[in-house]
């Protein structure tokens, strides 16, 4: 069924600063559920890995904060984005 249906292209609109924000706040809800969760655990092999999941979300953390302090565009109460620059 899947070789059936294929889609053509994606429409994304763009990142904007409010999606940043709460994109970046997920992650350091994650990040603070994560170190929770973990502190009471025995097993080293489960605490280590549950440490590098946190990485990981911090890493993305950082990449998305550094790529929306760069790129993104902001988004105004009338649901309209300021224009961004498309000869990138």
């Amino acid at each position: 069924m899947n070789d059936l249906i294929t889609p053509v292209q994606k429409v994304r609109t763009p990142m904007t600063k409010q999606d940043v924000d709460a994109l970046t706040g997920l992650c350091e809800r994650l990040i603070q559920d994560v170190q929770s969760v973990t502190n009471d655990w025995q097993s080293v092999f489960a605490k280590q890995s549950a440490e590098d999941i946190m990485d990981v979300i911090i890493d993305l953390k950082v990449d998305l904060q550094t790529w929306g302090d760069e790129n993104a565009v902001l988004m105004h109460e009338d649901g309209f984005c300021d224009p961004f620059n498309t000869k990138k």
